[in-house]
């Protein structure tokens, strides 16, 4: 017969085992402290806790999904390579996984040597198009696959794609943005005689704009200026601050600085939005870069 002093210790350990148990981490609090530790760009911890997590199961998806984009958020192109493609063995129709493996195969391309990187663009181009046959809508597949176009040098693919994402998908300001900084780069690599025609090709704002700068960088300044006052009185999808910025740049090349300072000016004090705010950061970027 036990005696009280017996139970009364029996009782004590097992609400220490009791208490033991509820202090080891479970993989679903694991996975959801991992995401929001990835969302706030604490890379390494969101790292540990994802290969925690595959430590205790090494068929989580989640946990193999978050390492990949980790990777991603790392610029481990290589390594997300790997990850989505054991997801995609383990689970051949995962979307998730095919749009990230694209993304990862693309910037990969971008790293190696030539004949790798045909390989690697083409897999890329491969995953891009699987996603797009069974979900058009799927994140901002189209503005990636457009990136790829771009790497591969075909520009009006690439433009195209860029605009139609924003069309299907306008709140997505990261494409907004995206395609500015696509119109710009092709307005920098693309011979002065060939990008009027590959701009009037298109109806589009951001088509506008950028024949507008094309004429400012021939110092053709005065039909730039009509252009973009004209771009100004209408209410375009080009964010203002890119306006300014243009017009504050036409008025320095003129010697005319007190005025283009006050349009800069104007350009900062008229954000309202991220978008405005993001394509003034990338003007100073591009300042300083040119």
């Amino acid at each position: 017969m036990n005696s009280p002093l017996v139970l009364l210790i029996l009782s004590l350990g097992a609400g220490a085992i009791t208490r033991a148990q509820e202090a080891v981490p479970k993989p679903a609090d694991s996975l959801a402290v991992a995401g929001k530790e990835l969302r706030m760009g604490n890379t390494p911890r969101a790292r540990a806790l994802y290969s925690w997590v595959l430590h205790e199961d090494r068929r989580s998806t989640p946990a193999r999904m978050g390492l990949g984009k980790v990777a991603i958020a790392e610029n481990e192109w290589g390594e997300g390579c790997d990850q989505f493609q054991d997801v995609i063995d383990r689970d051949t129709g995962s979307i998730a996984a095919r749009y990230c493996c694209g993304i990862c195969r693309r910037e990969y391309g971008a790293q190696v040597a030539f004949i790798l990187r045909k390989v690697q663009w083409g897999k890329a181009m491969d995953d891009f198009l699987w996603v797009l046959a069974r979900d058009s809508s799927y994140e901002d597949v189209l503005y990636q696959l457009a990136l790829l176009y771009r790497y591969i040098d075909e520009y009006d693919l690439a433009l195209d794609l860029g605009r139609l994402q924003i069309d299907r998908k306008p709140d997505l300001v990261d494409a907004r943005l995206g395609l500015f900084i696509l119109y710009r780069f092709v307005l920098a690599v693309v011979p002065p005689g060939d990008i009027f025609p590959l701009l009037r090709r298109r109806h589009d704002p951001f088509a506008v704009y950028f024949a507008a700068e094309a004429l400012r960088r021939q110092k053709r300044y005065e039909e730039s200026e009509q252009i973009l006052n004209a771009i100004l009185g209408r209410m375009e999808s080009i964010p203002v601050q890119a306006i300014y910025c243009s017009l504050a740049r036409i008025y320095y090349a003129r010697g005319d600085p007190a005025r283009g300072e006050a349009y800069y000016w104007r350009a900062v004090d008229s954000i309202s939005s991220w978008l405005g705010s993001a394509i003034l950061f990338e003007d100073i970027k591009y300042v300083l870069r040119s």
